[in-house]
């Protein structure tokens, strides 16, 4: 059957609409810094913060611009600080298409910030949700678990109060060697649901983690996240062999492709946008993960709702979430997602 004139000036408009997508010199680049205030003092095992800073890159094509977040870790400000020279070297190359930009040697949060923002004008491009442009199914509701920063047990109850985290389906508590025990046992007195435990490294020996978990053996943990330095990959083994309840990988899983090194290891994932570089490496690790039998979670940084609104896009598929970077803020300036009653949707 013979196309009409108007069908063929369709595809040669989208072809050509294509192509300045993928000549660099279309598109203006920008990157925008925001320096936010928490609600509450992030501490975990490796130290504190009350702001975080976040970046913005824009890629903009005529009227339209695609937009992606930089959000690295809270405490790595070296590494923060740096990203606007990072970005105007990324800017002096001559990238031509999103394949050439997936390929960048760039701090990963970067590269999510600029990989994500490509795939965002892509879509808009072709009139398209990013969920639609990846084939995948959009996840209307997502529940995610709260995050509690280390601090005093008697402190836990007025914060458990202040921020209504009755509502959430889980939470999580961040410990080291030092609050573990009695930040449980506190929580379990307030809170009768699932307790995520995330060590943050905060462990040196297997036999210390299971001494931990011996002790709260009368509490509904649903998973113990990262308790060591990802170079002490013995006692990682060791641990997994022997703990009663799952162990989840989360510094320990960056960039890289999941192989079964990792599964000897962990029994599940921590999937972050930011440190897998791309959602096209994230759904990557989540397909490896799910061919060798490891459970998903699809997690977060201390990050707005532009960052969590593109993991939305994903969501789909992975067995747990915790998505409420966006949530510690005092004022979130975005306002891409929202969250009822411990989920979260998209704001249309």
């Amino acid at each position: 059957m013979k196309r009409g004139r108007g069908s063929c000036n369709f595809l040669n408009q989208l072809a050509h609409i294509l192509s300045k997508l993928q000549n660099k010199k279309m598109i203006h680049w920008s990157l925008e810094e925001h320096i936010l205030d928490l609600k509450f003092n992030w501490k975990i095992s490796r130290g504190s913060s009350q702001t975080k800073t976040i970046y913005i890159v824009k890629a903009q094509l005529e009227q339209l611009c695609g937009e992606g977040e930089v959000a690295g870790l809270t405490l790595a400000e070296r590494t923060n600080t740096l990203i606007p020279q990072y970005f105007e070297e990324f800017k002096s190359q001559s990238i031509q298409t999103l394949s050439d930009a997936l390929k960048l040697q760039l701090p990963s949060h970067l590269k999510f910030g600029i990989t994500s923002a490509l795939t965002d004008l892509e879509a808009q491009l072709q009139k398209k949700s990013i969920s639609q442009l990846l084939n995948k199914k959009l996840k209307h509701s997502v529940p995610t678990s709260f995050s509690l920063p280390i601090m005093e047990p008697e402190e836990i109850e007025s914060f458990f109060k202040l921020y209504d985290l009755n509502r959430f389906s889980s939470l999580k508590i961040k410990i080291d060697q030092n609050s573990g025990i009695k930040a449980c046992e506190k929580m379990a007195q307030l809170y009768k649901g699932p307790l995520r435990i995330d060590a943050n490294e905060a462990f040196t020996d297997h036999k210390q983690v299971l001494e931990f978990l011996r002790t709260l053996k009368n509490q509904k943990i649903e998973m113990i996240e990262q308790p060591f330095a990802v170079n002490l990959i013995e006692e990682a083994i060791l641990l997994k062999e022997k703990s009663a309840y799952p162990i989840f990988a989360d510094e320990s899983l960056q960039e890289q492709d999941i192989d079964s090194s990792l599964a000897r290891a962990f029994h599940g994932v921590n999937i972050k946008l930011m440190k897998a570089g791309s959602l096209q490496q994230a759904l990557k690790q989540l397909l490896q993960a799910q061919n060798l039998g490891l459970k998903t979670m699809l997690g977060c940084m201390v990050e707005t709702t532009i960052g969590i609104s593109s993991a939305l896009q994903i969501a789909d598929a992975f067995d747990y979430y915790d998505l409420d970077g966006f949530l510690f803020f005092k004022e979130e300036p975005f306002k891409r997602v929202m969250e009822k009653g411990g989920h979260l949707n998209l704001v249309s």
